[in-house]
């Protein structure tokens, strides 16, 4: 009997024959070849990045094969069995952003044994999520700052960014925040939208209207000439609107240039109407006009009040 004790790969294929001998002579057996089952080595799976909806392919490689070289493959995704993923190379489905540092390796099955690969990690590169671009309001002569608002970051989180408006680039509009300067009404209903770009590809955010709101122009407030007792009505016109077109006036009167102005309480319309009086020759008048965007003063009206002389 030889006992080889513990034996390794090196061992395998070795050859062995006994010699049996007495005072007749030599006898010889057979040959017999040691056959030692190991399984095989494996080389690294390599790690894959891939933009989101790719697919990524890992695949595992004999460095050294086994004994016997019959293999089965099974791989597997953060531990988890891979249903019918039985071959030596795995796709996954289109990746999505939660695959992210998914860890996956494969158990290699002979004879032998099992061996399992290394882990090796899938990177998903994907776009920003973007907020809701909401619409926005300006008053005429202001500025205005837009933001780039991420609701969650892509990976890679390096960007770019560019500004849009009415479906055209903004020429070097490509910060987060894009500034719109001495807005004007001619402005109104204009389109802003932006776009977030890293390697992963471009996000582009909803489109957002901007409202520009402006004063009215104002008439001319006429002066107004009455008789003694009669009534004296001023009206101021709307030349052109203001936006919004709902407007809250303010009447104002003083009995002389040298005299601080008096408001006329609940008078918010555009007429101001009242019985005069001798008392009243020479008064002026004037009227606030306010909406949202602010408010706007009328010129000075004079109001002129015809007389009777008194008899001595």
């Amino acid at each position: 009997v030889l006992n080889l004790g513990v034996v390794d790969v090196e061992d395998n294929g070795n050859q062995y024959y006994c010699e049996v001998i007495n005072t007749a002579g030599t006898a010889t057996t057979n040959i017999m070849t040691l056959n030692v089952r190991f399984t095989p080595v494996l080389n690294d799976v390599k790690d894959v990045a891939v933009k989101e909806t790719e697919k990524a392919t890992f695949e595992v490689t004999i460095k050294r094969d086994g004994n016997p070289t019959d293999y089965t493959y099974q791989w597997f995704c953060n531990g988890e069995k891979i249903e019918g993923a039985t071959k030596s190379t795995y796709t996954t489905p289109a990746t999505t952003p939660d695959m992210n540092e998914n860890g996956y390796y494969c158990e290699v099955t002979s004879k032998a044994g099992t061996v399992s690969s290394n882990t090796a990690r899938l990177t998903v590169y994907y776009k920003a999520t973007l907020s809701e671009f909401h619409e926005m309001t300006v008053i005429e002569g202001k500025s205005l700052t837009m933001n780039v608002e991420i609701s969650k970051d892509g990976n890679l989180s390096e960007y770019t960014y560019q500004w849009y408006r009415n479906g055209q680039a903004i020429k070097g509009a490509t910060n987060k925040t894009y500034t719109l300067e001495n807005a004007n009404r001619n402005m109104h209903g204009d389109k802003y939208y932006y776009t977030v770009t890293n390697n992963a590809g471009t996000a582009t955010s909803n489109e957002a209207a901007l409202t520009v709101l402006h004063l009215p122009t104002l008439g001319k407030l006429e002066d107004v000439a009455v008789i003694d007792g009669e009534e004296a009505k001023f009206v101021i016109p709307i030349s052109t609107p203001g936006r919004p077109d709902t407007y809250r006036y303010e009447w104002y009167y003083r009995r002389n240039a040298s005299e601080e102005w008096t408001l006329v309480e609940g008078n918010n319309i555009d007429t101001y109407q009242f019985v005069t009086n001798r008392d009243m020759d020479g008064w002026q008048y004037f009227v606030k006009v306010t909406n949202d965007a602010g408010s706007v003063n009328s010129n000075i009206a004079t109001l002129t009040v015809y007389y009777t002389p008194t008899v001595a």
